[in-house]
């Protein structure tokens, strides 16, 4: 393998070969264009070489900027587009006039995994269904957030997460809470699902609800197995409802269309695809507490109105799968797992997960050490501010007193020269 930043995979590129670019939601611009142009760029130069490019796992949107529609135009057709949709294929064909292949979401392609892990929370599912409880999984995120918010500051966050978190506890009541993260990635001003996650734990436990906490490390392959036990899933990320649908956990999508992301047509395309209705994919909580109600009222015939769909679709994806192996040149009796390949591979990728995740944990902190120290600097400042504030109403004060004292000395001496006078 060989690491390379963007900005400079056209310039590693100097002979045929083969560039499969992974485009999930990047390609369409919807966090920024120079990215999707850096790729493009690197498509165009494989191609002029000799080689072959494919866009795989694609969503797009319906008001592409010129800039990269330009830029898919002048590539032209040699560059293949699989989209994982069909609405965004159709967007994609209508603004590109260019022909695209529809190919769902790369993740309909896991494996499930089951391990002593998985085993303990499945248990502990198992016991608290017994008991009666619904099995609610949730998950909110950075990416869901920002559908619904234009500034993103920790108070913003936090008011988002407790806004949630209220109307989750008000429609499923008593119900076993599962939180589930998906993405461990964190930077600056983006949290990760966990920094999202613990506040809602807090909010759950305060609130005397029984809740159960999955590893943020556990991969998706795990959380297929994980999801067989859940009732409902509410979550923010696509990537989770598809493995809600194939794990047979009904998946609610609560994404925003008002803020700085505006992903919610991607959800509809793929739920109307795989379950036959959209309705389910939610940007408001008086929507989100009428199709919780319904849910509950009528889970029986709303699942299964969509497994009917869901089969139809399983059929459909079986054979579309076939068909983009042949098309990619690829056999599928040539598939081998990679465990039986690259034992001690897998073996260093665990070794690798652990050091991620001690560095995440340690990264965690630091982070919020910061985020204190960053309050206490700007209180501090705050305090500062109203110093300097006082300090010019001091001087005005001061000003004001010395104009009068001058006025008062110049009317004693003008009153004086009148007595000598």
């Amino acid at each position: 393998e060989k690491y390379v930043p963007l900005e400079k995979i056209s310039d590693e590129i100097d002979e045929p070969c083969r560039l499969v670019v992974i485009g999930a939601d990047l390609m369409d611009g919807i966090f920024d264009s120079q990215s999707v142009l850096y790729r493009l760029n690197a498509a165009e130069k494989v191609i002029a070489l000799g080689g072959e490019a494919e866009v795989i796992s694609c969503s797009f949107r319906d008001d592409v900027n010129s800039e990269i529609l330009d830029k898919i135009k002048s590539v032209g057709p040699s560059l293949k587009w699989y989209l994982r949709d069909k609405m965004s294929l159709k967007n994609f064909e209508a603004q590109t006039g260019l022909q695209g292949v529809y190919f769902p979401d790369l993740a309909f392609q896991y494996d499930e995994e089951n391990n002593a892990r998985t085993e303990e929370i499945l248990n502990s599912l198992d016991t608290e269904k017994q008991s009666g409880r619904l099995i609610l999984g949730i998950n909110i995120c950075e990416h869901s957030f920002r559908g619904f918010y234009n500034n993103t500051t920790k108070d913003e966050r936090q008011e988002y997460i407790y806004k949630f978190a209220q109307n989750i506890v008000d429609i499923f009541g008593d119900a076993c809470y599962v939180l589930i993260s998906n993405d461990v990635r964190k930077w600056e001003n983006h949290w990760s699902d966990m920094d999202f996650l613990k506040y809602v734990e807090k909010y759950l436990k305060e609130s005397e609800k029984k809740t159960i906490v999955v590893d943020e490390y556990c991969p998706e392959t795990e959380i297929l197995s994980i999801l067989r036990k859940v009732d409902v899933l509410v979550s923010g990320r696509m990537h989770l409802t598809i493995a809600a649908m194939r794990s047979g956990c009904f998946p609610i999508a609560y994404f925003g269309n008002t803020g700085k992301f505006r992903d919610i047509l991607k959800f509809k395309g793929m739920f109307l695809e795989c379950l036959g209705r959209n309705d389910f994919v939610i940007s408001d909580f008086a929507t989100l507490r009428s199709m919780g109600e319904l849910y509950l009222r009528d889970s029986q015939t709303i699942r299964s109105g969509c497994e009917k769909y869901w089969k139809s679709f399983e059929t459909e994806l079986n054979n579309l799968t076939e068909k983009v192996k042949r098309d990619l040149g690829t056999s599928s009796a040539a598939e081998v797992k990679a465990s039986e390949l690259y034992p001690e591979v897998i073996e260093r990728f665990f070794e690798k997960n652990s050091e991620i995740k001690a560095l995440g944990e340690k990264n965690n902190e630091q982070y919020w050490e910061l985020q204190d120290k960053q309050k206490i600097i700007t209180e501090k400042l705050a305090e500062l501010e109203d110093i300097r504030r006082q300090l010019t109403e001091k001087e005005t004060e001061v000003a004001k007193l010395q104009n009068e004292n001058n006025s008062i000395t110049e009317k004693l001496q003008s009153e004086n020269r009148c007595l000598v006078e």
